[in-house]
Order: C-alpha cells, then structure tokens, then sequence
C-alpha cells in the first residue's frame, strides 16, 4: 500500500511541477512579448516625432556642421569648454559627410589623416562573421586574395547598398530637437556613457532596438589605455537623427571621449537606435 501511495505522490509531484514550469514559461513569453510589443510601440511614436524635424543634406559638409552647431548640450559639471565643443562638432559632422558622401576612397584617407590605421584581416575575421556576410549581403564566399583596403572597400559598400537605401543616410536632423550632446566624466570605476536625458528624447532614442556598429579602423589611442593613464578621461555622446534614402529616420548615438595627450575626440563607438526595421546593417568605420 505503501509504494502505489509515494508513487502517486510523485506523480502528482511530478504533474504540479510540469504544470508550473509550462506557467512559468507561459508568464515569460507574455511578459517578453508585452516588452517587445511596448519597444515596438516606442519606436513607431518616435518615428512619428521624427518624421515632423527639418532635416539638411549630407553633401554639405557646410550646412551639416552649421545644423549640428545648435544641437542641445547637456554638462553639468562644465567638463567640455566651447573650443572642445566646436571640435567635437566638427569631427563628428566630418565623419558624418565623409562616411555616407564620400568615397570609401576620401574616407580611408580622412581616417588615415586622423592617424587611424585599418585592422588586420585576421583580428577582423576573429572578431565579425565576415564569411557570413560575404555569403548574406553578396551572395558569394569571402575572397581569400583580398587586400585589406579592397576588402574594407567591398565590406562598406554591401552594408550601405543593403535593402534599397535603408542604409544610405542622406540628411541629418536640422532641427535642435534631433540632436543632442550629453557629457560625462569617465573613470576606471565608472566608465559608464552618460545617457540622452533631454524628456522627448529619452523615450525616443532609447524607444526600441539597438545595434553596435563594426569598428574596422585602428585608433591611435584606446579609451581602457587613455583611463589607465589619466584615471579619468572627458567623454560625450552625440545623438543624431539621420535621414535615409528609403524615407525611414533613426538616430544614431556616437560615444566619443577626449584624448588629452592629442588634444582631440576620438569615436569610441556608434551605436544605431530604434532599428524597427529587419534590414538595417551596422556602420563600418
């Protein structure tokens, strides 16, 4: 009597713990959906907000740096003086004008300018599915007899000519409401980036999903090397709303940090926001 009693015991033990795993997983995938389905929701309202800014074009390398003149500026602490801000300006509506209106040509020389060399093939191929992109984006293997200009060349030209202009930014915002400067002082403990913390910004650049860019250029300096050296280093994050060539908008966030030594910003890292859309393919630079 006693073995059918433990055994219905653990069948019953049995059936309530299936039971609760399949109502843990069932409040999981709610709670994930109601997630998604809320980012979803951000994204479209922020597309709406920017579709009503005024935008400029991004073949003039002029009116670009003037719109990005007026972005908002968020420094608290007074950490970036004018003469730093007009240069961080200037760097980043550069890199803006020679990435999407130059040739990959004018803009490995403007990198080169910088003292940026490209990265080895092998430390590439380690650190992005290169084959996979080759056989995704271009329908062929990867090349084993490329050099590494001609590669890079061939890799920026697949990710911005990818679905139909999606990936082609051809003006930025124009509009103060598009752009946003905020500033934060780095340290080995905290070397968290300060957030966009303007009200309608923070749901509109943090409303959906995100995407790093593909870093393929070597800079002078690292931001770990610049923190061990100086234990505490001025960074900034620009936030841009680009326009594209299919008509879409979404801002980009470039994560920049003062180097002292060089007297210079440096691009840390992109970061492309509220990527709504499934063809959307990271910056190479």
């Amino acid at each position: 009597m006693w073995f059918p009693r433990a055994r219905t015991t653990i069948i019953l033990g049995s059936a309530a713990a299936i039971v609760a795993s399949l109502a843990t997983i069932l409040i999981q995938q709610e709670f994930f959906a109601s997630r998604e389905s809320s980012s979803v929701a951000r994204t479209k309202r922020a597309a709406a907000d920017f579709a009503r800014l005024e935008m400029t074009p991004l073949d003039d390398f002029g009116r670009a740096r003037a719109a990005l003149a007026q972005a908002q500026w968020h420094d608290p602490d007074g950490l970036v003086p004018i003469p730093d801000r007009e240069q961080l300006i200037d760097h980043v509506a550069q890199f803006l004008h020679m990435y999407y209106a130059g040739t990959t040509e004018e803009f490995a020389r403007w990198q080169r300018t910088l003292g940026h060399d490209l990265y080895s093939r092998e430390h590439m191929m380690a650190h992005w599915s290169l084959e996979e992109a080759y056989q995704y984006y271009d329908h062929r293997e990867l090349p084993q007899d490329l050099g590494q200009d001609q590669m890079y060349a061939e890799v920026k030209a697949m990710m911005i000519a990818h679905a139909h202009g999606m990936n082609q930014a051809v003006s930025m915002a124009a509009d103060s409401d598009g752009m946003m400067v905020v500033a934060k002082s780095l340290t080995p403990v905290d070397r968290t980036w300060p957030m966009i913390s303007q009200p309608r910004a923070t749901e509109d650049w943090t409303g959906g999903r995100s995407m790093v860019s593909m870093r393929w250029w070597r800079p002078p300096s690292e931001l770990a090397a610049e923190l061990e050296r100086n234990r505490e280093v001025t960074g900034a994050v620009v936030g841009i709303v680009l326009g594209f060539a299919d008509g879409s908008r979404r801002p980009l966030n470039f994560h920049c940090f003062r180097d002292a030594a060089r007297a210079r910003w440096q691009i840390e890292h992109i970061v492309i926001l509220n990527r709504l859309e499934m063809g959307v393919t990271p910056l190479t630079y």
